[in-house]
């Protein structure tokens, strides 16, 4: 039986936290982006892991997740508890025990933080119809992952709109690029096709290295950046990141934290001390942090923070984002970091 996306995204977003923080699209393509298991009571699965930190969220059912760092820990889909399950670092070997037929999905933690950050800088956007626009447009943001996230805006502001008729070619191979309107097919070298592009999708030749040719199959309209435009954007290099350590220094030395988080992460948990504007207030709200101080801003991971401090540069406010995010914080920190 194969998945259905729409259907695992729906059920997740009633069960757990953070995918009802995005919206339908974004968890739709969480959904496709992460691994999902359809499993029968008495089986087990292995789950290898290497990247970064991994969370198990059950959508239908009852699994027992064991592993070396930990006594076993049961989940069901209808549990009061909207956490998912903890993996082990990475690299980890663990394993999954279904009680009952069950549905799970093994996520990592940086594609939620790529999918929140496109969907509050969809926000932050707002009053700027073109990008905000094709933001709204894309249905593959996590494929902007080949950019810094400070760059994004950037990247969509200086795309240039073409519109190319019924079997036509894109004019060489942009780095990155949408399908706007219409319909179209990536081939390789050997003329082979290796994807059919519908509107929203995002290609390019920084996405994959593999495509020499994007044809159209229908008429339509594409958004892409060009070569110089994208390798300016790289070179700008990324915003300046702090550790821990010296934040503590900085704060001591007058600097302050700035929490951008979502209201529901800031009320599960934060550092103390900390003023809180979520990160699709910022713009509105940029009048209230002072041009004379610098901001130590933090999110979960440290990736939405990046983002928060490049707008904050553009507004004349001074900002360093906290490397690794609350998670990555050694100090106090008021609840959980879940």
């Amino acid at each position: 039986m194969g998945i259905d996306s729409h259907a695992v995204a729906r059920r997740l977003t009633q069960l757990y936290y953070p995918f009802r923080l995005l919206t339908m699209p974004r968890a739709v393509e969480a959904v496709r982006a992460i691994r999902t298991f359809e499993t029968l009571a008495g089986e087990s699965v292995t789950l290898v892991g290497g990247k970064g930190r991994d969370y198990l969220y059950v959508v239908e059912g009852a699994v027992t997740l064991t592993h070396d760092l930990s006594d076993p820990v049961t989940a069901a889909a209808d549990d009061e508890n909207d956490h998912p399950l903890f993996l082990p670092p990475a690299p980890y070997k663990a394993t999954v025990s279904v009680a009952q037929d069950a549905v799970f999905c093994v996520a990592e933690s940086l594609s939620f933080d790529t999918l929140m950050l496109w969907d509050e800088l969809t926000h932050c956007a707002s009053g700027d119809a073109a990008i905000c626009g094709r933001m709204q447009g894309v249905r593959q943001a996590l494929a902007f992952s080949v950019l810094p996230p400070e760059g994004w805006l950037t990247a969509l502001g200086r795309m240039t709109t073409v519109a190319l008729a019924k079997g036509s070619e894109v004019d060489g191979q942009p780095p990155l690029a949408i399908l706007a309107e219409g319909s179209a097919t990536v081939t390789d070298g050997e003329r082979k096709v290796i994807r059919e592009l519908m509107a929203g999708d995002v290609f390019g030749g920084a996405i994959d290295p593999t495509a020499k040719r994007v044809v159209m199959t229908s008429a339509g309209t594409v958004h892409r950046l060009e070569r110089g435009a994208f390798d300016a954007i790289v070179a700008a290099g990324h915003v300046a990141e702090i550790e821990p350590n010296d934040a503590v220094l900085q704060i001591d030395a007058g600097a302050k934290l700035l929490d951008i988080r979502y209201a529901m992460e800031r009320e599960e948990s934060a550092i103390p001390g900390s003023l809180f504007i979520p990160l699709h207030d910022l713009q509105e709200r940029m009048c209230e942090l002072d041009p004379d101080i610098t901001y130590v801003v933090y999110c979960r991971s440290g990736r939405r923070s990046k983002a928060a401090v490049a707008l904050m540069a553009r507004a004349g406010r001074e900002g360093v984002s906290l490397k690794g995010g609350i998670i990555g914080w050694p100090f106090d920190i008021e609840g959980d970091t879940f």
